[in-house]
């Protein structure tokens, strides 16, 4: 694989904007670090890391007391090893592996796993603007259920949710066995298309206004 590891973020980058992949993992640019992602690893940063809660953050503060944050305070215990960030690997078989193996094609961390009446939930924080839940693109966790289902081979359902912190809100879906084929199928399925792109155009969008690679990407049109 020319472009592996892949992660959820390589692949929905790739979706958004072919060139914008290109420019971030093949040309290897670099970025300017946006204030929301600041925000957004400083929250990650404060719950993943959550043993003794003395940090000062509004936005962890409101949520860790509300009814929401009540539900999952039990489970942030950083002293609790499966419960804090997991990462981990797939390999070019979609076989379980670490995050570091060097045979490791897709790989991705957790925010918060944990076991409630049998099932096993896999929690992803999120900050910024809360989606509606109609709108909500569940494939990154969904991907993530296959290496535990891989893993966890008396595993028959994943509860998997998407923790809005800065809004107390949060989105879910249980995942079957069952459909266990079809999520490897997707995410073969982006994959084998980022392999085989040959030109990695724009995909002009409102976005393009935000992207650090504007003014090179424009340069490139102009060639």
């Amino acid at each position: 694989m020319k472009y592996s590891p892949y992660s959820f973020s390589r692949i929905s980058t790739f979706e958004t904007c072919p060139r914008h992949f290109k420019f971030s993992y093949i040309d290897n640019l670099k970025e300017d670090e946006k204030e929301c992602l600041k925000k957004g690893s400083t929250v990650h940063s404060i719950l993943e890391n959550f043993t003794d809660y003395k940090h000062n953050n509004r936005i962890v503060e409101e949520f860790i007391s509300s009814e929401l944050g009540k539900k999952y305070l039990p489970y942030i215990d950083n002293s609790k090893p499966n419960r804090k960030e997991f990462p981990f690997g797939l390999t070019s078989k979609l076989e379980p592996c670490d995050f570091e193996d060097s045979n490791c094609l897709f790989r991705g961390k957790v925010d918060l796993m944990f076991v409630e009446d049998k099932m096993l939930n896999l929690i992803d924080y999120k900050t910024g603007k809360y989606k509606e839940e109609r709108y909500q693109n569940y494939e990154q966790l969904i991907f993530y259920s296959i290496y535990f289902f891989n893993t966890y081979k008396y595993i028959k359902r994943i509860r998997i949710s998407f923790v809005y912190v800065e809004h107390c809100l949060e989105n879910c879906l249980i995942l079957s066995r069952d459909s266990f084929p079809i999520y490897i199928k997707k995410l073969i399925s982006l994959i084998t298309k980022i392999e085989n792109e040959k030109e990695f155009n724009c995909n002009r969008s409102r976005l393009c206004d935000y992207c650090s690679f504007k003014d090179l990407c424009r340069k490139e049109v102009q060639k």
